[in-house]
């Protein structure tokens, strides 16, 4: 193999294998490595205490990492896969090993969520752009490739070792094309996932229930040992079939209630009864579905009984099933708080009675003797109480003071089968699509927007109230330098849509519109954008108009990418010539009320804005709300 070195001002040589020709962005990344700057340890999580046994394991995965520390063979060479039931305990055994060897990896370290596609190009643009500070946009003016960024990323650590984590992967295939080498860099990747079928080559490590010994260990832990017998935590890691999750939801309830062991053996076995002769379960239920199914409940029951904060508790965990799992804002829940009755506790009720009080009439609470009282607990406080009672049972975690949530997704489907069950889940979805389209308005929360939408797919009703949603989605991502996100997220519902609101409606015309936008996009940023890419557009638009006519939409969307492109190459009185021209084509063909001129007209807006222009900008937004 060829090798290139080159010399840097501090000492340092690299040694760059046959890759091709070495690139500007190559040298870039590789002078950037030699700046003093600290090791990248990124969204990394400490496990859960306590963290009881899995020495073998730990083991296992230390010696699959390191088989061919010095290999330069292929990418599968340098993948290992840790896999298992969902709540078995594999992303906090990864967390357990990345504490105990991050110094191998020279404290490198990214840890990046792995069960949505836009999840990682989220992460790699944030990771880029904010934290190693490398450029996402190209010398043409363009936003770069997203593996063109993946490969910037790595080349960040040349001559550094660094371990890259993808939690919570479906399959190969959702996540092969993001795992590869840098110029100079050869990355550990490590996997955590529930499919055990992976490509040969992979080391893959299946992960089963604790030990009976560690379970035990893990009871004796949390639990008063002075209160209990050996006898009775042995029974009770036996019934709970030593599953982790199951076994740390129950621990968490003996503890916070007081209660003991053998009381909650009593629970469990009732609500175990319950649970099989219910016909939803009747020949369908798995071992530790039933067990996990069961441990949850008897927290639910529990949680339910508090009157202070059980009900917003039990409200705000139903509405994040159908979030994404994690990086859940608890400010974003806020609105939850909004519609809380008295029939959920005597307390609580008036405390919401108080608080209207005081804040409608700006009246402070008086006592009785006429002094004045301490205000009410606001709403921020009522939440953080609700989401406290959650924590606390381990329902769900936190980072960041609990003010950002994670939860965990057999634990959302627990939830999911329940509300069903109880014929419940229509509503519940659709106080989370409202709470959506709140935060839509705000700030973004798109992938959780992407979520509770595609659940809701399954209600035909819901799909016609919240049509409007997909296109808000799909603008977010747009205007936020996401677009590689927008035709997978379509593709995910697009054929159920249309059977929903049929193939006319309006407001896929909208979604077709904004999708012809994205695809242009993507050609044109793949061309030099100068004035050999510009007449190459020049040149369809002349085909198009002959073949189409100049009123065909295609043909007035190959024009207006034009402007974009004029955009790009920072020609803003030519640009906006040329799209408030097609804008006007638009109106006088489709009509101003048309999804397609609306459409155009909300892209014109943005561009307005990203360029400065808020005056214009703001013109845009009151015609669009006129109509």
């Amino acid at each position: 193999m060829s090798v290139q070195k080159i010399y840097t001002g501090a000492g340092n040589v690299f040694e760059v294998g046959h890759v091709g020709t070495i690139t500007t962005t190559t040298i870039t990344n590789i002078f950037h490595s030699t700046e003093k700057r600290g090791p990248i340890y990124f969204n990394v999580c400490s496990p859960e205490p306590p963290f009881i046994g899995r020495t073998r394991e730990l083991k296992l995965l230390d010696e699959a990492i390191q088989r061919n520390v010095n290999s330069t063979a292929s990418i599968e060479s340098h993948i290992t896969v840790v896999s298992g039931l969902g709540g078995i305990g594999k992303t906090q055994l990864v967390r357990e090993h990345v504490t105990q060897n991050k110094s191998k990896y020279d404290n490198n370290v990214i840890w990046i969520n792995g069960d949505r596609e836009e999840s990682i190009v989220d992460t790699f643009k944030l990771l880029a752009n904010d934290i190693l500070t490398i450029p996402i946009v190209g010398a043409n003016g363009t936003e770069k490739n997203i593996l063109s960024i993946v490969r910037d990323v790595y080349d960040c650590f040349c001559g550094e070792n660094i371990l890259v984590v993808y939690d919570n992967v479906e399959s190969m295939e959702s996540v092969g094309k993001f795992l590869l080498f840098g110029a100079n860099t050869r990355p550990y990747f490590l996997i955590t996932s529930r499919s055990r079928y992976w490509h040969w080559g992979i080391a893959a490590i299946h992960l089963s229930e604790w030990q009976p010994n560690e379970a035990i260990d893990f009871v004796s832990a949390i639990i008063d040992n002075a209160r209990e017998n050996a006898e009775d935590v042995r029974l009770l890691a036996d019934d709970l079939q030593y599953f982790p999750l199951a076994l740390r939801q129950a621990t968490s309830y003996i503890f916070h209630r007081e209660d003991t062991i053998g009381n909650y053996r009593t629970k469990y076995e009732k609500q175990k009864k319950q649970l099989l002769d219910s016909k939803l379960f009747q020949n369908s239920v798995s071992g530790y579905a039933e067990t996990t199914f069961t441990t949850w409940n008897i927290t639910m029951t529990s949680i339910a009984q508090d009157t202070d904060f059980g009900s917003l508790a039990i409200k705000i965990l139903n509405t994040i099933a159908y979030f994404h799992a994690d990086n859940i804002s608890r400010a974003s829940l806020i609105h939850l708080t909004d519609e809380v009755k008295e029939s959920t506790g005597r307390n609580l009720g008036k405390y919401f009675i108080r608080l209207l009080v005081s804040e409608v009439f700006s009246l402070p609470t008086v006592s009785q003797n006429g002094r004045k009282k301490s205000s009410p607990v606001n709403k921020e406080e009522l939440l953080e109480s609700a989401v406290g009672l959650l924590i606390k049972y381990s329902m769900i975690t936190s980072q960041q003071s609990q003010t950002i949530l994670s939860i965990h997704r057999v634990v959302q489907d627990v939830i999911k089968v329940s509300l069903k069950m109880k014929d419940e889940e229509k509503k519940v979805l659709r106080n989370a699509l409202l709470l959506i389209e709140k935060l839509m308005k705000r700030v973004q929360h798109t992938t959780h927007a992407m979520s509770v939408f595609e659940h809701s797919m399954e209600y035909p009703e819901l799909a016609r109230e919240f049509c409007e949603l997909p296109n808000t989605i799909l603008m977010n991502l747009i205007t936020n330098s996401l677009k590689e996100d927008a035709p997978i997220f379509v593709n995910r519902f697009v054929e159920r849509f249309e059977t929903i609101l049929g193939l006319n409606h309006p407001i896929l015309e909208k979604i077709a519109f904004q999708l012809r936008y994205v695809n242009a996009y993507n050609f044109s940023r793949s061309l030099s954008i100068n004035e050999t890419g510009y007449k190459m557009y020049e040149d369809l638009y002349k085909m198009r108009a002959v073949e189409l006519g100049h009123q065909d939409v295609d043909t007035m969307m190959v024009k207006f990418e034009i402007g974009q492109i004029f955009l790009r190459m920072e020609k803003g009185h030519e640009a906006f010539s040329i799209l408030e021209e097609v804008k006007q084509q638009m109106e006088l063909s489709l009509g101003s009320a048309h999804p397609e001129t609306i459409a155009s007209e909300e892209i014109i807006a943005v561009s307005y804005k990203q360029t400065g222009l808020y005056a214009e900008a703001l013109q845009d937004k009151r015609n669009i709300r006129r109509r």
